[in-house]
């Protein structure tokens, strides 16, 4: 099964050449120009990665961000942003963020943290039914 990766961000160039790069590397790639455009793709399409970016035309990245995590909490979200510092790197991560990537950044090590990300999904995803599991067994 293909690991799905939503992207959220609203310049289109960056969804494009992001979209291209992981289409490259066998992942399904779906976007968004916005964070309710995101919101309704991550109840609808339930990928399994997201790219963010912190700065949105209707919302910021971190309320997003805190969103996204509620509807599905094995989601990894990677931040990305040009206006990062380590405070708003520090609330995306406590947050639930699995990564954080300022801008300009290369296209490869974007490639590389949704990677990493499919297969921390994947290791979520595990041991939450190996968890579901026991707890059927004990009660």
């Amino acid at each position: 099964m293909k690991t799905s990766v939503l992207v959220i961000d609203d310049e289109l160039l960056i969804r494009k050449s992001l979209g291209k790069v992981l289409r490259a590397r066998g992942f399904t790639v779906d976007a968004a120009s916005t964070g309710g455009e995101g919101l309704e793709k991550i109840s609808s399409v339930r990928p399994q990665v997201v790219i963010l970016d912190m700065r949105l035309p209707d919302t910021d990245g971190l309320s997003v961000l805190k969103r996204a995590r509620q509807l599905d909490p094995l989601l990894q979200v990677i931040i990305i942003t040009a206006f990062g510092d380590v405070q708003t790197a520090v609330d995306a991560m406590k947050h639930g963020a699995c990564d954080f990537v300022r801008k300009p950044y290369e296209l490869e090590d974007i490639a590389l943290a949704v990677e990493a990300a499919a297969r921390r999904f994947r290791q979520a995803t595990e041991l939450d039914l190996y968890r579901r599991r026991a707890w059927q067994h004990y009660s």
